[in-house]
């Protein structure tokens, strides 16, 4: 049995992270995507979930979303 992660990793400059359309943050709205394609899928062979899914920020000039499937 082999165990697989796939980790994407999202980064966005915190000035002008809101996207104007929607109000949401941008690792928030890119995040929402990639769930949506890739949560309960069969797209690398095999089924894949969402194991994590942690917001962040790395300094004062940028927000990260971290999602991990397995």
């Amino acid at each position: 049995m082999k165990l697989l992660q796939i980790t994407f990793y999202i980064l966005c400059e915190e000035k002008g992270n809101i996207e104007k359309a929607t109000g949401i943050a941008r690792h928030d709205l890119i995040g929402a995507v990639i769930m949506d394609i890739f949560n309960w899928s069969n797209l690398f062979g095999d089924q894949i979930y969402c194991v994590s899914d942690q917001p962040g920020v790395t300094d004062n000039d940028y927000a990260i979303r971290t999602i991990v499937f397995e």
